[in-house]
């Protein structure tokens, strides 16, 4: 009995010895905080089982909150398991299976033949009539709601600083709620503040569009919003001396009615990036950001259905001295974008992604007045953009100076041969696809300065083997003095892909002399 209890107590003896150097080791502070700086804010929780000393150790060391409510549904899409159709008003979901039956496939109750204790794992989950997403609304959205205020609290009165914090929102729930989280996080100086709610609209209340422009701590801001979500202006001026990122999706601006304009004042600004956002009408959006190097607009057709008024009234402008890359991808029918003021700048690459939807008349303004702007730009991209020659001429687009790569989608050969003759020191061409066009007028026209003097690569993608396009082709072999690589990729929906390929080979042999490397492959 005595020696029964002796191995008890030094397997006691070990297990405390055990715990003493693998839990409450001689590690420093700072090191384990640094540790746990790198797991996300589930694992760093979950620590708090290792001991009891571990118990509240997460909110002093926590540096990074990331609350994501994903978790709460294996799936917020309501697609019926079964029937594959689409639930309307309500679900009911088996968590344990990861299945969703939609009413009409649960009235006929062939889900229970498959399901052991159906009854047991069953919930009925509500629909939201304008996303068509489920709601969690039971134990588990009340846990995670309990967690969320737990952490805030806890991290609150902790001596660390809180860098990020980051909260993805799938589920619908109260707004002042979710606005009490976001002001009670932006009043404790966090560096990096990231909120995504991309299924439903979260406006900020006046309070908590006080703290975030008054956050002066910030150098990453992630706006992620459901379209047309409210964030009020609480002056004219906005000043982030930190900001280095800005991220805004979504979002509506509200201008004081007082003031024509809006200035972001963005001193370390590098990144901009806007989708799918507006602002009061008739306002300009002026963006003072010196050492801004990439601008990203887009805008889906979601935005245009949720515009309540004419888009051409407003304007962006941006002062950035810096500015290396530019993106648009829209419809066409956006506010009017002004890179800058300052003709004599350059920068890198400058991208056109234009959808389409609208008639070109209404866009074609818009997209020439932002090609206008590319004068000094090395690399310009457009596509969807189908351009013709009298609104080139009508528009004057200017000569692309320092312009050495062009890729071009679907254009006439007009466009093309224009282009060629505005890019005197051209080097890469791509081609995505080309009309048909008469031999004749590249014999007429005149020979754009760049094919003799320094055009290298000419790639012609998308290629159906027409005879306009192997034409096209000659006319770069034979002018082309400078002429290094030509390559053509033949589209994947040719039955006759071997035939396109044995035409190309057949035309450009007599071509194989010079010191010109050519290809051709699909794809």
């Amino acid at each position: 009995m005595e020696a029964g209890s002796s191995k008890v107590h030094k397997s006691t003896q070990m297990a405390s010895v055990i715990e003493e150097d693998t839990i409450n080791s001689k590690l420093p502070e700072s090191l384990i905080n640094r540790v746990l700086s790198f797991l996300p804010t589930k694992d760093v929780v979950r620590t708090c089982v290792l001991s009891k000393r571990w118990m509240n150790r997460w909110t002093s060391s926590i540096t990074k909150l990331d609350l994501d409510d994903i978790d709460l549904s294996y799936n917020y899409n309501p697609l019926c398991s079964y029937c594959e159709e689409i639930c309307t008003d309500y679900c009911y979901d088996y968590d344990k299976y990861k299945l969703t039956v939609c009413p009409r496939c649960h009235v006929c109750g062939n889900h229970k033949a498959n399901l052991r204790d159906a009854e047991v794992y069953e919930r009925r989950v509500e629909i939201d009539f304008e996303s068509g997403m489920k709601i969690e609304s039971g134990k588990k959205e009340q846990q995670f709601v309990n967690f969320v205020g737990r952490a805030l609290l806890l991290t609150s009165i902790s001596s660390m600083e809180l860098e990020r914090f980051s909260l993805l929102i799938n589920n619908k729930r109260d707004i002042s709620l979710q606005n009490t989280w976001i002001s009670s996080i932006l009043n404790r100086r966090v560096k990096i503040l990231r909120i995504h709610s991309s299924f439903y609209q979260l406006p900020f209340s006046a309070l908590t569009s006080h703290y975030l422009f008054n956050c002066t701590s910030l150098e990453e801001l992630e706006l992620v919003l459901h379209v047309s979500s409210t964030i009020k202006f609480p002056s004219i001026s906005v000043h982030f001396g930190h900001l280095k990122l800005l991220k805004l999706y979504g979002i509506f601006f509200k201008i004081d009615t007082s003031s024509d304009c809006l200035t972001l004042n963005l001193p370390l600004l590098r990144k901009f990036d806007i989708k799918n956002c507006n602002w009061s009408g008739g306002k300009d959006l002026i963006v003072e950001a010196p050492l801004l190097e990439i601008v990203s607009i887009e805008q889906d057709i979601e935005f245009y259905n949720a515009a309540s008024h004419d888009l051409h009234s407003q304007s962006i402008k941006f002062n950035a001295l810096h500015l290396k890359q530019f993106t648009y991808s829209g419809y066409g029918t956006a506010q009017l974008i002004h890179l800058f003021d300052h003709g004599f700048l350059s920068f890198d690459s400058a991208e056109i992604i234009c959808k389409p939807s609208f008639p070109e008349t209404e866009r074609i303004p818009f997209l020439v007045h932002l090609l206008k702007q590319f004068h000094r730009v090395k690399s310009i991209k457009i596509e969807g953009l189908d351009l013709n020659i009298e609104v080139l001429k009508k528009a004057n687009v200017p000569v692309f100076s320092l312009l050495s790569n062009l890729e071009l989608g679907l254009v006439t050969v007009e466009v093309l041969i224009t282009l060629l003759q505005n890019s005197p020191i051209l080097k890469t061409l791509v081609l995505k696809g080309i009309h048909s066009f008469a031999e004749e007028f590249l014999n007429s026209a005149v020979l754009p300065h760049c094919v003799v003097s320094s055009l290298q690569v000419v790639k012609f993608e998308k290629v159906n083997g027409a005879k306009h396009e192997m034409f096209l082709a000659k006319f770069f072999m034979e002018n082309g003095m400078m002429l290094e690589e030509l390559g053509f990729t033949i589209a994947s929906q040719r039955p006759d892909i071997s035939k396109v390929v044995e035409e190309f080979k057949e035309m450009v042999y007599p071509f194989k002399t010079r010191s010109l490397f050519i290809y051709c492959f699909s794809y």
